[in-house]
């Protein structure tokens, strides 16, 4: 499965003009490989009662791409972050919620929220403000995979905290 992914998206990056047809490219390749997550290793797609799971599936060698894939238990979520890159989110178990938020003097303020259901796919891309919140959104564990236009390690580097 993921080879074939990785095949996928490297074909795609190559013949897209921009950012933005990257993500939509992407978004659209993307579901057809959510249905095939159960080919996964077992330990990566078992939640971690201390907090969710991040897990790097497949990395390029150019650092172009990372396929990574995230296990959530009832609410977890990530921390309010943004990308050093375009990213590409899609839901293979259960629903997210992704929170996006602006900073107002340097702090996070929530813009508004969507839940995101298993098949669905959503993107980031830093013009257009990528900061965000996503957190499993139900009684059971959720499941995604992401694609980032950058390597794994690199990604939400930057992590805001929420006004009290």
């Amino acid at each position: 499965m993921i080879p074939a992914l990785s095949d996928s998206i490297s074909a795609l990056l190559r013949r897209a003009a921009d950012d933005t047809s990257r993500c939509l490219s992407i978004a659209a390749l993307l579901p057809d490989f959510l249905a095939q997550v159960h080919l996964l290793p077992e330990q990566v797609l078992r939640p971690d009662p201390a907090g969710y799971r991040r897990s790097l599936l497949h990395e390029a060698g150019d650092g172009s791409f990372s396929i990574g894939c995230f296990v959530w238990a009832p609410g977890q979520r990530t921390p309010i972050h943004d990308h050093t890159g375009w990213g590409v989110i899609g839901v293979a178990a259960g629903t997210l919620r992704e929170t996006s938020y602006r900073l107002e003097n340097g702090r996070p303020v929530a813009e508004g929220s969507k839940r995101l259901a298993r098949g669905s796919c959503a993107w980031c891309l830093p013009a257009e403000g990528d900061i965000h919140q996503v957190g499993a959104d139900g009684d059971g564990p959720a499941l995604s995979l992401h694609v980032y236009g950058a390597r794994f390690a690199e990604v939400c580097a930057n992590r805001y905290q929420a006004a009290s």
